[in-house]
């Protein structure tokens, strides 16, 4: 009986299995199940950040986007310039939207000296990028650089404005025709329209005179902003002929001789080593820069 039950309970099976298979083979309105796009040459897995186009965003060469903003420009000695210049360089920049390296670009020509600074970035960029103010975080960096001559009298133009940064080549300057001994130019400097020139002694990096001009404004740049200065002595003096201040700073020992000329501020600080006729001397041997 045992054998016979066994036997009976196999057939029950099959005849089950028998009827699910033929069921199976009618036709069937449900939706077909999802299944992996498959080819030939699919046999590696997708990139997550792979885009509809196929591209890898943050992969590809380095190219020149915008122009950067140049903040200052600094000349040591007669040909090593350091520029400063806006961009946000920290950060990997096939990741992060705002992160460039910068390219100083250097074109000389005989009467000028144009600067670009090249906003460096990848060809393609993340996709899409996040949303955010790239300029609200964007900072400054210092590029040295040596020209190839020395700059002279030539003009140093902004790239991105076109513009003569102001104090190289520019009207309104005036230069030194006499030097106390063993003095030579060591470095000069424009900064938001400012120009300051420094000297001091050779084979010293310590400045003794310092030389100061910018276009005449309505804040410091006029002689009326000096006549109030407190903690210091203010005396009106004539200086090359015109209306001008003696500052005399007792903190430090400093004497500041100060004149309006071609609608120009002028000042020249000088350091307790240089003496009050050596001062006065630099100041009226003062003589407009050469044009180029």
């Amino acid at each position: 009986m045992r054998t016979s039950r066994r036997f009976l309970s196999i057939l029950t099976m099959l005849a089950g299995l028998i009827a699910v298979a033929c069921s199976s083979t009618e036709p069937q309105q449900t939706a077909p199940s999802a299944q992996p796009a498959t080819s030939d040459t699919a046999t590696e897995p997708t990139d997550p950040r792979t885009q509809p186009n196929g591209i890898i965003p943050g992969e590809g060469d380095i190219v020149r986007g915008g122009l950067n903003e140049i903040g200052s420009v600094d000349l040591i000695g007669e040909s090593q310039l350091i520029v400063e210049v806006k961009g946000h360089v920290s950060g990997d920049i096939f990741t992060d939207p705002c992160a460039a390296m910068v390219e100083l670009e250097v074109i000389e020509e005989a009467n000028q000296v144009t600067l670009q600074a090249w906003d460096l970035r990848p060809e393609r960029p993340l996709v899409p990028p996040p949303i955010v103010d790239c300029n609200a975080i964007d900072d400054y960096r210092n590029i040295e650089m040596l020209l190839e001559q020395p700059l002279g009298d030539r003009k140093i133009i902004n790239g991105k404005t076109r513009d003569p940064i102001s104090g190289f080549g520019n009207t309104g300057v005036l230069t030194p025709s006499w030097l106390p001994e063993d003095a030579v130019q060591q470095s000069a400097k424009s900064r938001y329209g400012t120009l300051t020139v420094a000297f001091g002694r050779v084979g010293t990096e310590q400045s003794d005179i310092f030389y100061i001009v910018a276009p005449i404004d309505n804040d410091r740049r006029n002689l009326d902003a000096h006549r109030d200065r407190i903690g210091v002595t203010v005396t009106e003096q004539v200086v090359r002929g015109t209306d001008g201040l003696l500052i005399n700073d007792p903190r430090d020992g400093t004497q500041t001789l100060i004149f309006h000329e071609d609608d120009h501020f002028h000042a020249v600080t000088t350091e307790p080593t240089v003496t009050p006729e050596d001062a006065q001397r630099f100041v009226e041997a003062l003589e407009p820069r050469t044009s180029s």
